[in-house]
């Protein structure tokens, strides 16, 4: 799979470019397979994050089932390398350079309440690094970027923390044109269906209300707008299923935790897990951590997207690197 990989990375550099991997305006993932069609939708949902679940997997056979040391640390590097390579934090959406790089951590450094002081200065890394990645967002060359390393207050009043305005928003669009009853849904579990096949597919929940809406009271120059998860219910079935999805999702995250905690043990008390855990909690748990905050952001379509993507990702590892005879407690 690794080798797989490296000629994956191999030929997006052959037809994009290497510097097309290093800033988000070369597109190169997408660029080099034809666009934003299916197949650039599999580059980029599946390929993109594969070397990553590689990595990960890599962290825990070394903890857990070393066989070859210098094989183990070999796969480690490539992994590694081929990771930030098609996963380079300037080249990426900042959400997703934020869910990449806090797997990692929390790989590295299992969470406990002796190490909140870390995730905490990580959080106001994030939002420090949110700033700085803004400033590569749009150059086609690194020497074309006028880089800041100053934090600039005035982003928390952009677009950037847009949510709960858009929230707004959607509540009044439902107030004049009613719900959509699921079809927005629908829209985002077929985000891999293409318009050729059908062309009235919605569109992100964000844009869909910046152009059926705001755009009648507004000159609205970008609908890449977010879609917080209140307002996806809302949209589709209104103020019960915002009730009904908020303690749904509510008890799903507080069950993988449970299950994750359970598992890993207490970090604080001891030094060893209590049991070996499952690939899911080493390896997948920590990439949705990251991912939750792109669910309560929105908009559901990509997030869904990213989601399937990453998950099937790890299925197919998941079945080609742990061998059936395994038995993993």
């Amino acid at each position: 799979m690794l080798l797989l990989v490296g000629v994956f990375a191999a030929f997006v550099i052959y037809r994009s470019g290497f510097s097309s991997l290093l800033l988000r305006s070369g597109s190169g993932v997408t660029n080099a397979v034809g666009g934003w069609g299916p197949v650039g939708l599999i580059s980029q949902y599946f390929g993109r994050p594969l070397p990553l679940i590689l990595l990960l997997f890599s962290f825990y056979k070394i903890r857990f089932n070393r066989t070859n040391k210098f094989l183990d640390y070999t796969f480690l590097a490539a992994s590694l390398c081929l990771t930030i390579l098609l996963n380079f934090p300037l080249a990426t959406a900042r959400f997703y350079a934020f869910t990449v790089y806090l797997a990692i951590t929390i790989t590295l450094v299992r969470p406990n309440k002796n190490k909140s002081y870390l995730y905490l200065i990580i959080l106001f890394a994030g939002l420090f690094g949110s700033s700085v990645l803004e400033t590569f967002r749009h150059v086609n060359s690194l020497a074309d970027a006028s880089l800041s390393l100053a934090f600039d207050p005035e982003s928390f009043f952009v677009g950037h923390y847009d949510a709960y305005e858009n929230f707004i928003h959607s509540i009044n669009y439902v107030e004049m044109n009613g719900n959509t009853w699921g079809r927005q849904l629908l829209g985002a579990i077929l985000f891999w269906v293409p318009r050729s096949m059908w062309p009235d597919k919605p569109i992100s929940t964000g844009a869909y209300v910046a152009q059926e809406h705001l755009k009648a009271f507004f000159t609205v120059h970008n609908t890449n707008l977010s879609s917080p998860y209140i307002e996806e219910l809302y949209v589709d079935f209104n103020i019960l299923a915002v009730i009904i999805g908020c303690f749904l999702i509510g008890c799903l995250f507080g069950y993988l935790d449970y299950l994750y905690k359970r598992m890993i043990g207490d970090p604080s008390t001891q030094t060893k897990f209590s049991v070996q855990p499952k690939p899911m909690y080493f390896v997948l748990y920590p990439i949705l951590i990251g991912l939750s905050f792109l669910w309560l952001r929105g908009a559901a379509m990509s997030a869904f997207a990213y989601t399937s993507g990453i998950v099937t990702a790890y299925g197919l590892s998941r079945f080609v690197l742990i061998k059936p005879h395994i038995h993993l407690r």
